[in-house]
């Protein structure tokens, strides 16, 4: 009868060892890994973004001030535009700002895509840690409990008086 006991403990602590190696695995490889290609898919969109942004900021910059310096010679030299050569240069020049802003947001836009794929990629990490700690604590325990419960029955069945889990009868 005893038999039935030790087989009965041993197939609880392989079962529960399986448990934890399997829930060990999630949270040290699947989770980081889910986390880390959530994180590189949102700073490479925002790399994408931001880069483009940089770069129709930049020709709008460079250009817009050609274009209208142009338009505005060509007013200024058939005489009848004179009144509007100013009015589309000073426009010009106000579309070189608007491109540098254009360009600058896109310096952002990449450097905070970057900071918060970054960042879901070390929480989940840290939670990852954490939660994988807390459960192989939770099965470690009623690991613990099972054993400590089938030698309980055990030891009824010797007749032996059972011993309440967390006391000693030791009085040293």
């Amino acid at each position: 009868m005893p038999n039935i006991f030790k087989k009965t403990n041993r197939a609880s602590a392989n079962f529960f060892k399986k448990v934890g190696r399997d829930t060990s695995n999630f949270f040290k490889k699947t989770v980081p890994d889910v986390a880390n290609k959530v994180g590189d898919g949102f700073e490479e969109v925002g790399g994408q973004i931001g880069g483009g942004m940089k770069k129709v900021g930049s020709a709008l910059e460079k250009a817009a001030p050609l274009i209208a310096d142009g338009v505005g010679a060509a007013l200024l030299a058939t005489g009848y535009g004179a009144p509007l050569a100013g009015s589309v240069i000073a426009a010009g020049n106000s579309a070189s700002v608007v491109g540098r802003q254009i360009k600058n947001s896109g310096k952002t836009v990449q450097s905070q895509s970057s900071k918060f794929g970054g960042n879901v990629k070390g929480e989940a990490s840290g939670f990852a840690n954490r939660a994988n700690t807390l459960v192989q604590r939770k099965i470690n325990n009623a690991s613990s409990g099972i054993a400590n419960s089938v030698n309980g029955m055990e030891l009824a069945v010797k007749g032996q008086p059972i011993q309440p889990a967390g006391t000693s009868t030791s009085f040293a």
